[in-house]
């Protein structure tokens, strides 16, 4: 169903480090999968992902962005059976914490390809 892709990227601020951002990078996480259930008072998904694995997202409310089809949009307007596309950080015992979330269709990388040699 889902794919938890571990090609882990560092988040790097640009220009000379100063003592407040001085600090171990922080590592990304991107994961794609299908939403099974949203958890408002929470503020949280359940990603179904790769397998019968399950990631639990944390949505912090000012720091996480939303999208869907290059539209900002909230929480509240994501529904059980959606796929999505999350940038996580902090993932830990099947947890993460959100800074991004595209919301809606995507595709694997060269599922294009494949398509045309059908």
């Amino acid at each position: 169903m889902g794919h938890l892709l571990l090609g882990a990227m560092m988040a790097v601020g640009g220009g000379t480090p100063s003592a407040a951002s001085a600090g171990p990078a922080v590592a990304v996480v991107v994961i794609e999968g299908q939403v099974v259930k949203v958890d408002l008072s929470n503020s949280e998904l359940i990603v179904k992902v790769a397998g019968p694995r399950e990631m639990v997202v944390v949505v912090e409310k000012t720091s996480t962005r939303l999208s869907r089809q290059g539209r900002a949009v909230g929480l509240v307007d994501v529904r059980s059976g959606e796929k999505v596309s999350v940038s996580c950080e902090n993932v830990r015992n099947g947890r993460c914490q959100a800074r991004f979330i595209k919301v809606g269709t995507w595709k694997l990388p060269g599922s294009e390809a494949r398509k045309g040699a059908e």
